[in-house]
């Protein structure tokens, strides 16, 4: 059966899931109908148990100074993060009112402002690492601007060298 979801981009769609300390699983549609709830208020919980979850979580490193922020987090939401508002706002307040994000598997986020002057690196090793690890979700970029977020367009791919 499939799970209740929502696309992200082109390869990546956003599920939700029960997570206790005794059991995990993904909603499916008949637990939905359930509980008699829209997909709208799954999603609208989702992400504030995540945004609740997420309050203290901070990049490594000086993102402000470096111009980018990675977040390697073990407990399976690091890329679901993006999707969080208040982390994002941080996020933006460090980097910059327009950022690039790359989710290569679920425990992995990475941001940086569009005048890095390593994005090229950093979108060729987002590539890599969605080749290489566990829990892979995309090989490419999202865009984060004005309380949004899409995917990258060719053309800013291609700023990227990809």
């Amino acid at each position: 059966q499939a799970v209740v979801h929502r696309p992200l981009s082109a390869l990546v769609i956003i599920a939700y899931a029960i997570d206790e300390p005794s059991r995990y699983a993904l909603v499916l549609p008949d637990q939905m109908a359930k509980w008699g709830v829209s997909h709208d208020v799954i999603h609208e919980q989702a992400v504030a148990n995540l945004e609740a979850a997420s309050a203290e979580i901070k990049p490594d490193g000086d993102a402000a100074v470096e111009r980018f922020a990675t977040f390697i987090e073990h407990d399976s939401y690091a890329a679901a993060r993006s999707l969080c508002p208040q982390f994002m706002a941080r996020l933006h307040g460090a980097l910059g009112p327009v950022l690039y994000l790359g989710i290569p598997n679920r425990d992995f986020l990475v941001a940086w402002n569009p005048e890095f002057e390593r994005k090229s690196g950093f979108a060729a090793q987002v590539a890599k690492d969605f080749a290489s690890q566990h829990h892979p979700l995309s090989p490419d970029l999202l865009v984060s601007e004005a309380g949004k977020l899409r995917p990258a367009t060719k053309a800013e791919m291609a700023q990227h060298g990809r």
